[in-house]
């Protein structure tokens, strides 16, 4: 993710500069498509893991239940 970061960041140079191509843009929306793609299937990771967690744990732990309740607000 990182690295697709910096490619993105280096074309945002390049275009504020007026130095980028088309295919360089191109390229900058794929990366942008596919770095979108990566953070959501992270989120989704996350939430399922949280998931996991609340029935694990989530009934018999009061701490855990007011920190899920307030995330969700």
């Amino acid at each position: 993710m990182e690295a697709l970061l910096e490619k993105i960041f280096v074309v945002d140079l390049k275009e504020q500069h007026g130095l980028s191509s088309q295919e360089e843009m191109i390229d900058k929306v794929n990366w942008r498509t596919e770095y979108l793609s990566l953070v959501n299937m992270e989120d989704r990771k996350w939430q399922q893991k949280m998931k996991e967690l609340w029935v694990g744990d989530g009934e018999r732990n009061t701490k855990f239940y007011h920190c899920y309740a307030n995330l969700r607000r």
